[in-house]
């Protein structure tokens, strides 16, 4: 059984023996098309550093190792303050009970990402981030929170991060990819078509999607520093100009990523993912140059449209420059997109009422017109 769609979660939620626990039930909005929305339960520990267990250590020894003295607050009642370039660890309402063959993957939210946030999920005596492997976990699960480029305010039952489950291989082939590029059309150019299947970037696994700097404004610099804080319960509500500096399109057609600079960039091509599949972007691929792509990457099916008058959504990627300048060039490729089987259609798709639809990107839900400032 491949990604395990919504109506399987919420069976296996539900159940006798339910591969996943909560100390509080999950909302029903929790529960989205092919994941599930990990919740904040607290306390907050303030950390030393980042960091992970090792090989039969609990999270928690390492929080009572680790932890720094006077950083510890509960998150009930209020936003409480999570400080700029501090690292927390907040345990999750949500914890795994899996049987041997099931795995877990986690990713942050779009929302999370695109407000150069580094969420990531560890797991009793597991030294990987983000990741449960397929050997019948059964613990409870923490996020490693750092906000890299403004304070932010959290609270109790708020969900940073979002977790896929399956059951044996899943990853889409290049070969399978090309047949459903000619089928369903996941790749979308710019003129409105669907990309012919042997011009597809196709990587090893996945395809390689391009930086699109053709356009009036080709993405956003967060400022540095950033003076106001920003509450994850707000929507619609923060001025972009307050964090963000557009970037017009560049007279030479490129840019160069400065390190320690955060980006936010849109893709040539638009992504329309089918019902019967989902998507994830790599975090990294060192072959595109010296930068992360992206923080938060998953695709729901339905993302981008599912009807056949929809044409794909614009891809926005969370960039950071590393070590070296890195010039950026138009139509460059910047990071690689996988594919995973879903074990059944999802009896909901990504559509209306959730926050990235339409076929431009768009900055977080949190700042107002966050879409319209990101018109071509």
């Amino acid at each position: 059984m491949p990604v395990l769609s919504h109506q399987t979660l919420l069976r296996i939620y539900g159940g006798v023996s339910p591969l996943i626990t909560a100390d509080t039930a999950l909302c029903d909005d929790q529960i989205q098309m092919a994941s599930i929305d990990l919740s904040l339960k607290g306390p907050v520990y303030g950390m030393r550093a980042s960091g992970l267990p090792r090989r039969g250590e609990t999270v928690r020894s390492r929080i009572d190792a680790s932890a720094k003295t006077g950083y510890t607050f509960n998150l009930t009642g209020e936003d409480k303050l999570l400080s700029r370039r501090q690292t927390y660890i907040i345990p999750l309402n949500e914890g795994l009970k899996l049987p041997p063959g099931f795995a877990a993957r986690f990713s942050p939210k779009s929302s999370t990402g695109r407000v150069d946030v580094l969420a990531r999920i560890l797991a009793d005596g597991i030294p990987h981030f983000d990741s449960v492997p397929a050997e019948g976990y059964r613990g409870p699960l923490y996020l490693e929170v750092t906000p890299l480029s403004c304070d932010i305010l959290l609270r109790s039952g708020q969900s940073l991060m979002q977790m896929r489950l399956r059951q044996g291989d899943s990853l889409v082939s290049a070969n399978d990819l090309v047949t459903l590029q000619a089928e369903k059309g996941i790749v979308w150019g710019k003129d409105g078509k669907p990309i012919a299947p042997e011009k597809l970037s196709l990587a090893e696994h996945g395809l390689y999607m391009h930086v699109d700097l053709d356009r009036d404004i080709v993405g956003f610099m967060a400022r540095d520093p950033i003076l106001a804080e920003l509450s994850f319960a707000k929507s619609d509500f923060y001025d972009p100009y307050d964090f963000w500096e557009p970037i017009t399109r560049p007279k030479g057609g490129s840019i160069v990523l400065n390190p320690g600079r955060f980006y936010l960039l849109a893709t040539k091509e638009r992504v329309k993912v089918p019902s019967n599949i989902c998507g994830d972007i790599a975090a990294y691929d060192a072959s595109t140059g010296e930068f992360r792509t992206h923080y938060a990457g998953f695709f729901d099916p339905g993302f981008g449209g599912s009807k056949p008058e929809d044409r794909g959504t614009v891809g926005v990627m969370e960039v950071r420059g590393r070590e070296i300048p890195f010039e950026l060039q138009d139509n460059q490729p910047v990071c690689r997109m996988d594919f995973q089987w879903l074990d059944e259609v999802p009896n909901r798709l990504y559509g209306a009422g959730n926050n990235y639809t339409g076929e431009q990107p768009s900055l977080g839900k949190f700042f107002r017109n966050r879409q319209e400032i990101w018109q071509d």
